[in-house]
């Protein structure tokens, strides 16, 4: 591994390892206090943003209750591995040439994820699909 290889895998290292720490000091202070981050949508419109859910969907997990998790947030549980595919695809690509930017397919895939975002935040408030209603 070249030099410059070493020192963007370090990089991304320290990164992911801030943000571990982050989530789990997040998750120790939901677990002590109860008390979560409120979604600013959800408080303003009465609506359920598409990121509604997430942290209970988060501590599902940890507890490995996949049901609960899909129950609280089923499009960001059922992303989760082609996030983690996507990631770490991103990341080897970036330790080896140093390119930080999604190419033509990862466009593509992320224009198609964000339409499903939006289609997820409609839905998940219409009536017939309150089903999918973090609650």
């Amino acid at each position: 591994m070249a030099p410059e290889q070493k020192k963007r895998l370090m990089k991304l290292c320290i990164k992911g390892g801030i943000l571990l720490l982050l989530g789990f000091a997040y998750y120790l202070f939901i677990r002590i206090t109860g008390w979560g981050i409120p979604c600013m949508v959800y408080s303003l419109t009465g609506t359920y943003c598409s990121g509604c859910g997430i942290t209970r969907m988060c501590m599902a997990l940890v507890k490995l209750d996949f049901a609960a998790a899909v129950h609280y947030n089923a499009l960001v549980t059922l992303f989760l591995p082609f996030l983690g595919v996507f990631g770490l695809r991103r990341m080897v690509i970036y330790v080896r040439t140093g390119n930080s930017g999604p190419d033509r397919l990862e466009s593509v895939l992320l224009t198609i994820a964000a339409i499903l975002v939006v289609a997820f935040w409609i839905l998940r408030n219409l009536p017939a699909f309150s089903w999918l209603a973090p609650i």
